[in-house]
């Protein structure tokens, strides 16, 4: 759950058989008041009970003036096959999109007004300790 601002766009150019998807996104605010994150381990713990190894925390998150352009390609491809040929329709064509995993450009205005403050604190189930600093493993 996230509150924003923001303007979305995208712009697209067709050439051929390609089709090229611009995406430019402006983030003037943007405010996450539950931030909670989980990591999952998935290989046996050390733990006696060899319980599943995990680690937690929440947290505030505001985000303020992003600008992210982002790039996808869309291609026109075809196959050739020989069940085609026999019955008369040589080519089957088809549109695939393809985006590209890291954005083009990205600027980061404002960074003075983003703010992460720590509801919960990071904790892990494998590290914990009592109040004289020995180790405790639930089990």
């Amino acid at each position: 759950m996230y509150i924003e601002s923001a303007s979305h766009n995208v712009f697209s150019y067709h050439v051929g058989p390609y089709k090229f998807h611009i995406f430019v996104d402006l983030n003037a605010f943007k405010f996450i008041p539950f931030d909670y994150q989980v990591m999952l381990s998935m290989q046996p713990s050390d733990t006696p009970r060899n319980a599943l190894d995990y680690c937690s925390g929440m947290q505030i998150l505001t985000d303020v003036m992003d600008l992210e352009i982002l790039l996808a390609v869309e291609v026109l491809e075809c196959s050739f096959g020989m069940f085609g040929f026999l019955i008369g329709d040589l080519q089957d064509c088809y549109w695939r999109k393809y985006y590209l995993e890291d954005p083009i450009a990205g600027v980061h205005w404002l960074s003075a007004l983003d703010t992460q403050t720590v509801l919960l604190d990071w904790w892990c189930n494998y590290e914990l300790k009592d109040e004289y600093g020995n180790e405790i493993y639930l089990g």
